[in-house]
C-alpha cells in the first residue's frame, strides 16, 4: 500500500487475473505510469488496483471481490470497476478520479483531456461509451453503484433489444445505460481507438487505446503498424 493521496486527481488503472487472465503484466503498468509521467503535467496521484502488486513500483490499492457477475467465457467482465462510482471512493482515490486502461499508447500532452465534467468518457463503437478511460468526480453518479445488481446485465440487454442501440460490453455497457448523453472524448481531441485507424497513426493522436487482442506491445503490431509498436516500446 502506498501513502495517502494528496492531489485532486487520480489516475486508477487496474490489473487483475480476470477475464483475460494474464494478458497485463507489471511492465504494462509502469509503461502507463511512465507515459503519464511524461504527457500530463496536472499534478496527478497514479494508483494501481490489483491482486497480484508483485513488480509494481507505484502505489496500489487491493483489488475488491463485488461485484460478482459471471458472463461467458471470452466475454468481457471489469465490472468491479464501476466501484470507483461509490460513496466511498472519494475517500479512497480523492475527489476526481481518470480511470485509465493499460493497454493505450500516449503520444502526446493530454492535459486538455483533464476537463471539470462530473463524468467524461471516450467515445464507443460496440456501446454509446467505451470503458477505455473515463474521468469522474467521486461522490456523484453513486447510483451508477447502488443500483447495480446481478440482474443489471439482462436490464441493459432488455433496453438493447427494445431500442436497437448496441450495449455490447460490461461496465461500459452499465455506464452507456445509466448516464446517457454524457460528454465524450473523441479524435477531434486527439483520442483514438486503434480499430478506427486503420493502422495508420493520426498526426493529432494524443492517446490510442487497443480494444481486443492486438496490443501496442504485441508481435503482431510490430508487424501491423510498427510506429505505434516502436514508441510503446520506449516506454517499457
Amino acid at each position: 500500500m502506498g501513502k495517502s493521496l494528496v492531489s485532486e486527481l487520480t489516475v486508477v488503472t487496474f490489473k487483475w487475473r480476470g477475464w483475460r487472465k494474464d494478458l497485463y503484466k507489471p511492465a504494462h503498468v509502469m509503461a502507463l505510469k511512465k507515459m503519464l509521467k511524461e504527457h500530463l503535467t496536472i499534478p496527478h496521484e497514479f494508483v494501481c488496483v490489483t491482486d497480484d502488486p508483485r513488480g509494481l513500483e507505484c502505489q496500489t490499492r487491493p483489488l475488491w471481490t463485488e461485484p460478482e457477475i459471471s458472463t461467458a467465457p471470452g466475454r468481457p467482465n471489469s465490472y468491479r470497476r464501476l466501484r470507483l462510482f461509490a460513496p466511498e471512493a472519494r475517500n479512497m482515490f480523492g475527489p476526481k478520479v481518470l480511470q485509465m486502461d493499460l493497454d493505450c499508447l500516449i503520444r502526446g500532452n493530454i492535459d486538455h483531456l483533464i476537463t471539470d465534467d462530473p463524468f467524461k468518457i471516450m467515445y464507443g463503437k460496440a456501446a454509446p461509451y467505451n470503458g477505455s478511460m473515463w474521468l469522474h468526480k467521486t461522490g456523484s453518479k453513486t447510483y451508477v453503484w447502488s443500483e447495480f445488481s446481478k440482474h443489471a446485465p439482462e436490464q441493459v440487454r432488455r433496453y438493447e433489444r427494445v431500442t436497437g442501440v448496441r450495449h455490447y460490453g460490461s461496465d461500459q455497457a452499465w455506464m452507456s445505460f445509466k448516464i446517457p448523453l454524457a460528454p465524450t472524448w473523441k479524435p477531434e481531441d486527439g483520442a483514438y481507438h486503434f480499430t478506427l485507424i486503420n493502422n495508420k497513426v493520426p498526426e493529432d493522436a494524443r492517446i490510442i487505446f487497443f480494444a481486443g487482442h492486438l496490443k501496442p506491445w504485441s508481435r503482431g503490431m510490430a508487424e501491423r503498424c510498427p510506429e505505434i509498436y516502436d514508441a510503446y516500446r520506449e516506454h517499457v
